[in-house]
């Protein structure tokens, strides 16, 4: 490039050679300059800067989920209470079955304040379960649902139940889960599906086999699941309701006196 300029300013005139002499210079300062110019790596500036982003990126990830788990630790807070409001309402409800049964009018209006407190703590736990997403436990989920279906709400309980059978980290979470799970399908028509739900529950010894190492305990989750069961088939299929009951008693037989004297079967059966 520098001999093609020249041989230019040669054929230009003498006035112009102190300009191409600066102009070749000033290609030779930049050519000098490239070649001087540190690697990326190498430039102090540029990696500070570069550190400083990467600090600023960090920080800002790491407060967000400090201000996340903050809002989930208080979610699940505000879950629990809820919960336990709840079941207190629950203890609440039955004092007045025991007192005020008799009293008519009275009666009326205490069940009819318990049922739309009931209603309104349903709503709230099931906004809270959905904040919270994955970071509700199977066992919440579980109970949330039973409070849904018992304030009649049924449809906004099957999704959640569905994630709790998926999140259930052992056979207690799980049994709970398929038993709710299956009589939830059952109180809408879908008996194939409730009787999926409810086999899965009788079978999950076969999934959490470790867990199977009380005979007693085996026993008697069996016998509530197929009593369960029992009441769930009794209304549209009474041959079938009698082999799950002979079933369900089958293991209650084989629990010991005492385990037996302070539990009890839940199964009511109507059949003829």
């Amino acid at each position: 490039m520098v001999e093609l300029i020249e041989t230019s300013a040669d054929t230009s005139g003498v006035g112009s050679a102190g300009d191409l002499k600066a102009v070749n210079q000033r290609i030779d300062d930049i050519v000098a300059f490239q070649k001087r110019r540190p690697i990326w790596y190498r430039d102090t500036s540029l990696v500070i800067s570069v550190a400083a982003l990467f600090i600023t990126i960090v920080t800002t990830v790491v407060s967000w989920y400090r201000a996340n788990q903050q809002d989930v630790n208080a979610a699940k807070l505000q879950l629990s209470n809820v919960l336990q409001q709840t079941a207190t309402l629950k203890t609440g409800a039955l004092e007045y079955v025991v007192k005020y049964k008799d009293q008519g009018q009275l009666f009326t209006q205490l069940m009819s304040d318990v049922n739309e407190r009931n209603i309104q703590l349903a709503n709230e736990a099931y906004s809270l379960v959905k904040f919270l997403g994955r970071s509700a436990s199977a066992t919440q989920l579980t109970a949330v649902a039973s409070n849904l279906m018992a304030s009649d709400m049924s449809l906004l309980s099957e999704g959640l139940m569905v994630d709790a059978v998926d999140r259930a980290n052992n056979s207690v979470e799980y049994v709970a889960a398929n038993r709710l799970l299956g009589l939830l399908y059952f109180k809408l028509g879908r008996q194939d599906d409730g009787n999926a739900a409810l086999q899965k529950a009788a079978d999950a010894f076969k999934i959490y086999s470790s867990e199977a190492i009380s005979t007693d305990y085996v026993n008697l989750t069996q016998a509530y699941t197929f009593a369960l069961w029992t009441q769930a088939t009794q209304n549209s299929n009474c041959p079938l309701a009698k082999q799950r009951l002979q079933t369900a008693m089958g293991y209650w037989a084989k629990l010991p006196p005492p385990t037996q004297q302070i539990t009890s079967m839940p199964a009511q059966f109507i059949c003829p």
